[in-house]
């Protein structure tokens, strides 16, 4: 399975992205059809003449077939190993941020009327009672959830906006969302049993379980804890989760809007956080895919910028040499510029280990050093003597190379000369010997 995890380089991000537009497109608008003409809107249930629409089953297929599709790339893409850097500016995921952030808020509030005006109509004596007995502790813990999650987002909103990724110190507040939704998961589970609109909390069940799969993601990418090889799954989770939140919130935006409100459940209204989710969870892997950051900045977070400038981390190995090193280059300059030198008395600032492994053989090739140098020094004003005769004996050479000049010459000057043979005239003219 670890060959083949994102090992495809041929699935990206783009065909992704577009494959989930077309899917949210199509399940959004058998959806929206569903609701304004194949239910009852009292019960939920389908009309009699809607038996066999071929709608009903299409629609499952397409978010079953999508949501395979989608975590297959995401365990598959070569891509999705890990996400780029969001940068240190981020306008565009600061606004989806900031939309999300809103929507909690709006969705907290909403809530939070809700639960008090059961209350005012229970007139319970207390509000722990009244929690008790209408089984409202998980109505009451997702509206605080909701806003602790929407200040987590302004965090990150803020640290987007300024540069500065504050939101890495705020590594409890990310799971907030996660929480969140825990919380909306238990209060659908807590409601009094009912037969009707099914559909609808089924599709709110699958969008939920996906968006708590992203957001513990998130939480990771985040805050930089344990996140290495969770992108993955981030991703596929993160696709399927929007598209169930388009298909549910969307659907019911377009419902009320083209129809009428009449048509939608009081325990399923509209619900902007799902909208907002659905948003965030958009911008955010555009973002991971793409560099979204303003022209003219750096597209490493801080934290990598600081990283990157300081010298790469040694090694305890490497830091217990140094130490090492450093003592013993201490012994040795000591040894080398004192007279006196005991190693047995210096102070106990090391272990006699390090002294015997690390300082003693230094000391030694130290003074090893020494005493070459003091030879070489020694045989200096030697070899200087024997230049210095050499450099007196050349002026004799030089002045013996004339000398031998000139007692060449006399022998050259010796050489027989030929003497000129008598001519023919001059025998004759010689005058008779007496005999």
């Amino acid at each position: 399975m670890k060959k083949i995890k994102n090992s495809v380089k041929a699935i990206g991000a783009d065909v992704s992205f577009a494959l989930f537009a077309l899917f949210t497109a199509v399940v959004v608008g058998i959806r929206s059809y569903q609701l304004m003409y194949l239910f009852e809107p009292d019960t939920g249930f389908y009309l009699m003449e809607s038996k066999g629409n071929f709608t009903i089953p299409l629609l499952y297929a397409l978010v079953g077939a999508s949501c395979i599709v989608f975590l297959l790339f995401g365990f598959l893409g070569a891509e999705f190993k890990k996400p780029k850097p969001l940068g240190e500016k981020n306008y565009y995921l600061a606004t989806a941020a900031v939309l999300f952030a809103v929507s909690l808020v709006a969705d907290g509030m909403l809530r939070f009327s809700d639960l008090f005006n059961q209350y005012e109509d229970e007139a319970s004596e207390t509000a722990g009672s009244f929690l008790t007995t209408t089984r409202s502790f998980p109505q009451a813990f997702e509206i605080l959830f909701a806003l602790l999650a929407a200040l987590y987002f302004i965090i990150v909103a803020v640290s987007f906006y300024t540069g500065k990724p504050s939101y890495r110190s705020a590594r409890v507040m990310s799971l907030t969302p996660v929480c969140w939704l825990m919380c909306r998961l238990i209060s659908r589970f807590v409601r009094a049993v009912s037969f009707l609109h099914m559909s609808e909390l089924f599709w709110e069940l699958v969008m939920i379980v996906f968006l708590m799969i992203f957001f513990m993601g998130l939480a990771r990418l985040m805050s930089g804890i344990g996140a290495e090889g969770k992108y993955s799954l981030t991703f596929g989770a993160g696709l399927c989760g929007a598209m169930c939140a388009f298909l549910v919130a969307l659907s019911r935006v377009i419902t009320y809007f083209v129809a009428s409100g009449d048509y939608l459940s009081a325990d399923s209204p509209i619900e902007v956080c799902d909208l907002g989710a659905a948003i965030f969870i958009c911008v955010f892997l555009v973002s991971c895919a793409h560099d979204l950051s303003p022209k003219g900045d750096a597209v490493e977070p801080a934290a990598q910028k600081v990283a990157a400038s300081r010298p790469p981390e040694k090694t305890e190995q490497e830091k217990r040499d140094d130490e090492a090193f450093l003592i013993a280059d201490q012994y040795a300059n000591r040894y080398l510029t004192e007279d006196s030198f005991d190693l047995d008395n210096e102070p106990d600032d090391i272990t006699a280990t390090k002294k015997t492994e690390l300082v003693e053989p230094l000391v030694a090739g130290s003074a090893a050093e020494k005493t070459a140098e003091s030879a070489a020094d020694a045989a200096e004003p030697a070899e200087k003597t024997a230049e210095s005769a050499a450099d007196a004996a050349e002026p004799a050479e030089q002045s013996a190379k004339p000398t031998e000049q000139s007692a060449e010459s006399p022998e050259q000057n010796a050489e027989p000369v030929a003497v000129p043979e008598q001519t023919e005239k001059e025998e004759q003219t010689e005058p008779p010997t007496e005999e």
